[in-house]
């Protein structure tokens, strides 16, 4: 039996050895990343591209160290933030570094339950307040902030000039600058007004502190404010604007943006807009359906096709007028209290949830297409509140007479 018992032993010794073996193998990886530590300039050599192999889907996340603030926590830009398998590139861009000291982040890129830690930093500016920024400003744009007493030598602009500085008004009259290079050395600034006719673009990515920005009628093609997540008011009204970005916006209260030539508008991030101008642009759509706070919202004058705004319990005016509407909902609006819908294609309307209504036009609109246009409310055509503002009852579509039909919602009582 002796001779059984030491077979056994060595085959489970043998199988102990095979399990240790495979146990002792590592998992296969699934990501791996060229490079794992990057140093960024603070003013150049602000950008950087990581290579990466993933054998899965992946993505990745942003890790700050030491941010006090969400402005502080927003200065690495990383695209693509997602990505299938294969051979892979990561585009890294930082914002100006104002800091005397240096800034750090980490990257985490996950794909299929494993991490990769990427380090960045960005290197401190070494600035202080007697560094001289004179070559890094337009030069016309030196001698507009020295002739509005804002800076005292345009020929040596200081650190400490500028950097402090939490208001800046361009004088539309009598400024000549075409560009305001320099202005990201205003890292205080929280309200600039810079509306010129001859500004043809601007960059305020590396104002962070900034609140409001007023640069109506001006020459730009494009705006990005993206990277100004403490903005509450934007006035770039009466414009060439082809392009707007307001994603970044979470605090922005107020947005006017109307008389440009905008086909699509994006505002979806802006969760605390209380009033949006958009009009005189060429939308087609428009969703506000995650804008709950919002309050007003004229968007007459474009070519809507649709408009969402189911989400604002909030709105108190809607002003759609001159668009291409064939239909709008209401329902949700119940503190409306102005609705200007006329000169669409609406067939019908309901407000009989729009008990608030002080003031209500939709002339205009075919209804029926032969003399109607049903109008379904909390009253008929014989209890019509006498502080209803209606305008016109009956207006001319296509050579026929279309007469206003208010018709009571079944299960309402009139309360007049």
């Amino acid at each position: 039996m002796k001779p059984f018992y030491l077979l056994m032993l060595t085959a489970a010794l043998a199988c102990a050895g095979c399990c240790k073996d495979k146990s002792d193998n590592p998992p296969p990886q699934k990501l791996t990343v060229e490079q794992t530590d990057y140093t960024l300039g603070a003013f150049e050599e602000r950008t950087a591209t990581v290579s990466l192999n993933a054998s899965a889907d992946w993505t990745v996340s942003v890790v700050y160290d030491g941010a006090d603030s969400e402005a502080d926590a927003a200065w690495l830009a990383v695209t693509p933030a997602n990505g299938a398998a294969g051979e892979q590139t990561l585009t890294l861009s930082a914002d100006n570094n104002f800091r005397n000291a240096p800034r750090t982040a980490r990257l985490d890129l996950a794909c299929g339950g494993q991490t990769v830690q990427v380090a960045v930093t960005q290197s401190a500016s070494g600035f202080d307040d007697t560094t001289d920024l004179t070559d890094f400003f337009d030069p016309q744009f030196a001698q507009d902030l020295q002739l509005f007493g804002i800076i005292p030598d345009a020929e040596q602009i200081l650190f400490k000039d500028v950097a402090y500085i939490t208001t800046l008004q361009i004088n539309r009259r009598t400024s000549t600058s075409t560009s305001l290079q320099g202005i990201e050395f205003f890292k205080s600034l929280e309200i600039l007004e810079c509306e010129s006719p001859l500004l043809t673009s601007l960059d305020v990515s590396a104002n962070t502190a900034l609140k409001e920005l007023y640069c109506r009628d001006n020459l730009f093609a494009s705006l990005d404010v993206s990277a100004n997540p403490v903005l509450e008011v934007l006035s770039c009204s009466n414009g060439t604007l082809a392009s707007l970005d307001v994603s970044g916006c979470t605090a922005l209260k107020e947005l006017y943006c109307g008389d440009n030539q905008l086909t699509s508008l994006d505002v979806s991030g802006c969760t605390a807009l209380t009033r949006l101008d958009c009009y005189g642009n060429s939308l087609t759509s428009l969703d506000m359906s995650r804008n709950t706070a919002l309050k007003e919202l004229f968007c007459y004058d474009n070519s809507l096709a649709s408009l969402d705004v189911s989400g604002c319990t909030a709105l108190e005016t809607l002003n759609c007028r001159d668009n291409q509407l064939a239909s709008l909902d209401v329902s949700a609006n119940r503190a409306l209290l102005y609705l200007f819908c006329n000169n669409n294609r609406l067939t019908s309307l309901d407000v009989s949830a729009n008990t608030a209504l002080l003031r209500f036009y939709c002339y205009d609109n075919p209804g029926d297409g032969e003399s109607k246009f049903p109008v379904t409310a909390w009253f008929d055509n014989e209890t019509v509140p006498e502080g209803l503002d209606v305008d016109k009852l009956e207006w001319t579509y296509n050579g026929k007479t279309i007469t206003v039909d208010y018709q009571k919602a079944a299960g309402l009582r009139s309360r007049f």
